[in-house]
């Protein structure tokens, strides 16, 4: 019974399969008769490409080969331009009459010449062999001292002698085998000798190895008469013979200085392109043949990856026709699906559109991609004026707008953090930020909200003024002025700097509240108040302690810096008139005592206790002074 429902299984999947295949050859029939015409012209377009691309691997066997023959051929020139240059400076540096007289020359002089020689060769490579001939032809002097023969009948010799107007001449090696290149020597028709540069089979070998070729590549270097001078790959069996298939390499090269030919077999029996440049100032020609396997087997690649790629387009485009197919049963689903996904955002919309919190989607780099009502009402501006704009422009201070982006860039969360922006208007106000990290069109950004907190600092700014500054004068009180002390007087030790501490008391001010009232007397402490800060610096410490008592904190400050500055509060406090009811004025003066800090004081109410101590003796002594609690420093008036 298993095997049976197996079976039947198996059956009702063919089945439905089968029924599946028709319903799409039946309903998809129009995109199948596309795709029809489409593989046509896909096999068409690739037969094109193929063709072309099998003439243009041809071509570019023919292009390479005319380039390597006119490189070769520049090459070997170049090689004959030097030998040249030192056959004259042979030459010249002789002289004619010593070169007329060479077959008379001593035995002493030919050394002499024959070193000359061999300082020559040894600064040029390419060449074998240099060597001087008489002008009877029976003489040379070689760098190599061979024996003295005649070369009367050398080519060289008979060439430059019956052609008074010629000057450079070719011919067979003069020992060995191989090129002579001889160099008519003596100036007008006087002939003085032949200086002659020797260039074996081997040197000739050497020209050839300057370009990287291929396996299949081959190069040749042959006379006018097309008898072979040197080859790559080396075939010395075949030095001075006429070429093979020299009738055809005669057709082709046959009044041209360059050619180019291909599909043939020149050399040997294998197809390559073929270029030959001939030489302008010798009569040798350049052959080089470019091996056509290496193209055509890319070529033959190319075809199999396009075969196979149509192929594999053919099949995949019926395979995108089939998957069109079935989706298009989808299709109405997912319009539903779409629809209520739709309705569900247009909900959410609205939701965070009313939503009296400002919230705003903001990309990493501070640009408003979204912002509710709420956002504009608290900017006092339009929401295109935000939307599409950075939001660090709505930031008070450029060093805080730096903090902030800094700060989304490492922690990518922040609570509560408090930030001054400014609305429309120009208006500062405080606000408090809370921001997210979520994803955006595949980017980075932040989901920011907004509270506006101004009414907060500004109860918070009003606690903390009561709790630290006197709220008659506005200068720190007796505790606030502690607190900033010790940090003073830590500094102060640790980088043992000296600090002074001055104590300051209006004199007889109980005086002025008696006679003129209180509300004099809280005008005269203003005025008081006022004058000192004015006179210290940006980074000393003033505060009240209490009633008309002040005290001043000096950082860095040394002795007669302290005294310095104590004694121009007392002669701006002596100078100083207060005017109060019926603008009468009042005058009153100050005495002060200053304790500089010890390495014993523990604590800062240590030096504002010596302080006290001097500021006690300054009214002893009279008031309106200066006192310290150093015995050896004089008073100050």
């Amino acid at each position: 019974m298993q095997t049976l429902y197996r079976s039947s299984a198996t059956d009702n999947d063919t089945t439905g399969l089968s029924h599946q295949l028709v319903r799409f050859v039946s309903r998809a029939r129009k995109p199948l008769a596309w795709a029809g015409l489409v593989v046509m012209v896909l096999a068409a377009l690739i037969f094109h490409e193929l063709r072309q691309n099998h003439a243009d691997a041809q071509l570019k066997t023919m292009v390479d080969a005319r380039n390597l023959a006119h490189l070769m051929a520049e090459r070997f020139s170049g090689n004959l331009r030097e030998i040249r240059l030192i056959l004259d400076d042979i030459g010249d540096t002789l002289g004619p009459a010593e070169l007329a007289e060479v077959s008379s020359m001593s035995s002493e002089r030919h050394q002499v010449i024959e070193k000359l020689l061999a300082a020559k060769l040894e600064h040029y490579s390419r060449v074998d062999q240099l060597g001087l001939i008489g002008p009877d032809g029976r003489f040379i002097l070689t760098s190599g001292a061979g024996p003295e023969r005649s070369l009367k009948n050398h080519p060289i010799f008979r060439t430059l002698t019956e052609n008074p107007g010629q000057s450079l001449a070719f011919g067979p090696a003069i020992d060995g085998t191989g090129l002579a290149v001889g160099l008519r020597l003596g100036e007008g028709h006087q002939f003085t000798g032949v200086a002659v540069a020797n260039l074996g089979t081997e040197q000739l070998q050497k020209l050839l190895l300057g370009v990287e070729l291929s396996d299949d590549d081959i190069v040749a270097l042959v006379r006018d008469d097309l008898s072979l001078l040197a080859s790559r790959p080396d075939h010395h069996e075949l030095v001075g013979q006429p070429l093979p298939l020299k009738s055809q390499i005669a057709q082709w090269v046959n009044a041209r200085s360059d050619d180019v030919i291909g599909g043939v077999g020149l050399l040997d029996e294998r197809i390559r392109s073929y270029g030959f440049k001939r030489l302008e100032e010798a009569p040798f020609l350049v052959i080089v043949g470019v091996g056509e396997e290496a193209g055509l087997r890319a070529w033959r690649h190319k075809a199999l990856a396009y075969v196979l790629g149509g192929m594999l387009s053919s099949l995949l485009l019926l395979a995108i026709i089939y998957r069109g197919w079935r989706e298009t049963e989808l299709v109405a689903a997912i319009a539903r699906q779409q629809s209520r996904l739709q309705q569900q955002e247009q909900r959410f919309r609205f939701v965070v559109e009313t939503m009296p919190t400002p919230l705003l989607m903001v990309r990493a780099n501070g640009l408003v991609l979204y912002a509710n009502r709420a956002v504009g009402e608290l900017l006092g501006v339009a929401l295109a004026d935000i939307i599409d704009h950075p939001l660090f422009s709505y930031v008070s201070r450029n060093e805080q707008a730096t903090e902030l982006a800094a700060k989304l860039d490492k922690e990518h969360t922040l609570h509560d953090y408090e930030i001054r922006l400014k609305r429309g208007s120009g208006e500062v106000f405080w606000a408090s930020l809370a921001a997210t990290q979520v994803e955006c069109e595949g980017e980075p950004a932040y989901l920011i909200a907004l509270d506006d907190i101004t009414q907060r600092k500004v109860e918070q700014e009003t606690l903390w003024r009561k709790a630290t500054l006197d709220p008659l004068t506005g200068v720190a009180n007796r505790g606030y002025l502690l607190e900033l002390a010790y940090g003073s007087i830590s500094r102060a030790k640790r980088f043992n700097e000296p600090l002074g501490v001055l104590m300051l008391d209006l004199d007889y001010f109980k005086r002025v509240n008696d006679t003129w009232g209180h509300d004099a007397g809280d005008k005269v402490l203003m005025r008081f108040a006022a004058e000192c800060s004015s006179t210290l610096r940006g980074f000393d410490l003033l505060g009240r302690i209490g009633g008309e008592e002040f005290a001043v904190i000096l950082p860095n400050t040394p002795l007669d810096g302290a005294l310095l500055v104590a004694e121009r509060i007392r002669e701006r406090i002596e100078a100083l008139s207060v005017l109060v009811q019926d603008n009468q004025p009042v005058h009153v003066t100050v005495s002060i005592g200053l304790a500089m800090l010890a390495s014993e004081d523990q604590t800062i109410e240590d030096t504002l206790r010596r302080a006290d101590q001097a500021l006690y003796a300054a009214k002893a002594a009279g008031r309106n002074r200066v006192m310290t609690d150093l015995a050896e420093a004089p008073p100050s008036r």
